[in-house]
């Protein structure tokens, strides 16, 4: 069943990410993958500003994850060939 949504409250991906600081291919891409309710109206992304903030509310937050990432150990001192 499709889902209504007042027009009046549709705003462009690009707008969005403009107003939270985010690159508008960046959002336009998280559309796509579906991580937030978004349409897509010719080649415009448009969402609702509520589906935004929830997104941003509960996305995972950047940056490297530490426990995949293995440590990088230090060569002994032992083992260097001058």
């Amino acid at each position: 069943m499709a889902e209504f949504v007042d027009p009046e409250k549709l705003v462009s991906v690009a707008q969005m990410a403009a107003q939270f600081g985010y690159h508008p291919k960046y959002f336009s891409k998280l559309a796509s993958e579906k991580k937030f309710k978004a349409w897509r109206i010719g080649n415009i992304w448009v969402t609702t500003r509520e589906s935004i903030e929830s997104y941003i509310r509960t996305a995972p937050s950047p940056g490297p994850k530490t426990n995949s990432a293995k440590k990088r150990q230090k060569p002994r001192k032992d083992s260097l060939h001058n």
